[in-house]
């Protein structure tokens, strides 16, 4: 449960249900060091790592009306936004915790947000040495949008954490930024982006638990070379970071409310020029 202003709690039902507006009241009243009430919510606590969550959903507004399910929570209405309010909802927990904190806005559109805070404070994060994100479907594993140092893998190994592969969050432009190396830890959800996506209160509990053991780690700080190389904040949906365009069609059909059953008319969508091109056009929009 988290305390708000005036003694009320908010749970981890409230932060899905909560509106952008709402959430941007609730972090202002935590006096962030630097802010532009919209874009970013940066909190300089004086620690080198970093812990990043963003706000916005790809749901529509107004639109839940959660189901509990033995502990899983999922939305009758369509998509449920644990992506990724299932992060923001465990960064909250993090203001205990040795870390700096910044909360992003428009991750879904294109890391919009970070890439605004870069820009008007390219310093702001000078001091940080390890950025991570919790903006990942799944449980136990991370993503790496960047080189990562061997001495960081053998201990995510140690820890249990089996890397996967994803495309793009708002580490990649951080990490771009300073040169620092990053992960994205899943946090439990499953299905984003579509009307079949769902929460497992279990797997928040215990991705709670994996960042604790992540902050109380002494990472070696290195520097790193490069950055995953991208055009414009685009997106790379090639093998190496195992994306298969079939399922990133299914998220953007589902997305725009053109289907809720992708495979009935996958062959008939799949030879439509047409709709192709525009799949195609928006789908640097998606971020995952």
């Amino acid at each position: 449960m988290l305390k708000l202003s005036g003694g009320s709690m908010m749970s981890i039902e409230k932060f899905i249900r909560a509106s952008d507006i709402a959430i941007i009241n609730y972090l202002g009243r935590r006096n962030p060091s630097i802010t532009d009430n919209e874009n970013y919510f940066y909190f300089n606590r004086g620690s080198a790592l970093t812990v990043v969550a963003h706000l916005d959903t790809v749901r529509k507004a107004g639109k839940v009306e959660l189901i509990n399910d033995n502990g899983v929570l999922s939305n009758k209405n369509g998509i449920l936004g644990a992506d990724d309010r299932a992060g923001i909802f465990l960064l909250s927990k993090a203001f205990k915790m040795d870390c700096n904190i910044l909360v992003t806005n428009y991750e879904e559109t294109g890391g919009k947000g970070v890439s605004k805070f870069v820009k008007d404070y390219p310093e702001a994060c000078s001091g940080t040495k390890f950025f991570i994100e919790l903006d990942r479907q799944g449980i136990d594993n991370y993503v790496t949008y960047t080189e990562l140092p061997t001495s960081y893998k053998l201990i995510l190994e140690t820890l249990d954490f089996k890397e996967e592969y994803g495309s793009f969050s708002d580490i990649t432009i951080l990490s771009g930024h300073y040169l620092v190396p990053s992960i994205n830890i899943g946090v439990g959800y499953y299905n984003q982006h579509t009307a079949k996506e769902y929460l497992d209160l279990q797997d928040l509990a215990r991705a709670g638990r994996n960042l604790k053991l992540l902050l109380r780690t002494k990472w070696q700080h290195e520097k790193i070379t490069k950055a995953l190389d991208y055009d414009s904040y685009g997106y790379e949906f090639d093998d190496s970071y195992g994306y298969e365009f079939d399922d990133v069609l299914y998220d953007e059909l589902d997305l725009y409310g053109i289907t809720d059953d992708f495979q009935k008319i996958k062959d008939k969508i799949i030879n439509s020029d047409k709709l192709r091109r525009l799949i195609e056009s928006e789908i640097l929009n998606l971020v995952t």
